[in-house]
């Protein structure tokens, strides 16, 4: 039986650090709504990945990062790491790089749980397309006709992908 998964694209540099045991959180602008269970990861070709799917996490929790300074008149972020001040070190990202990537709006800090790398990382085409809505609340979840072939993937998503597994 095939189950529904998010299929979200990572920058070489932050697969290679999770594989390592290094990164143990994701930070995203979304989270998969009302969903607990595998994610898997594709190395993006354009960082110097593999354009293959290398590992899955568990997801079944995350921080909530909210931003408590609008910046209106500076530009300027504040988040609240809801005394979790190790945040930025589980997600290998300085303050400053927290900030310009949120511009203010509420990001989440996925935990990276039961990692499992592929000894052989996934080809894309093992992945199917949802045809039904997943809900989500990423308002640039994709789902874009050229994606795919006979159902299959067949090339990464910019953010994310509901697929078949």
């Amino acid at each position: 039986m095939m189950e529904k998964a998010p299929l979200i694209s990572m920058h070489k540099k932050w697969v290679d650090l999770i594989k390592q045991g290094l990164k143990l959180k994701e930070l995203r602008k979304w989270i998969p709504k009302e969903y607990v269970g595998p994610v898997y990861v594709c190395s993006t070709k354009s960082s110097g990945g593999s354009g293959k799917v290398e590992f899955s996490f568990w997801f079944e929790g995350y921080d909530t990062i909210k931003n408590i300074y609008d910046g209106i008149y500076d530009d300027k972020f504040i988040y609240d790491f809801d005394g979790k001040l190790d945040l930025p070190i589980k997600l290998c990202l300085k303050i400053q790089q927290i900030n310009d990537y949120g511009k203010g709006k509420t990001l989440y800090a996925w935990h990276i749980n039961k990692l499992e790398v592929f000894d052989k990382p996934k080809e894309l085409s093992e992945f199917y397309k949802i045809n039904s809505h997943i809900p989500s609340n990423d308002p640039n979840m994709e789902e874009f006709d050229d994606m795919y072939e006979d159902g299959r993937l067949t090339k990464a998503p910019q953010k994310m992908v509901w697929v078949w597994v």
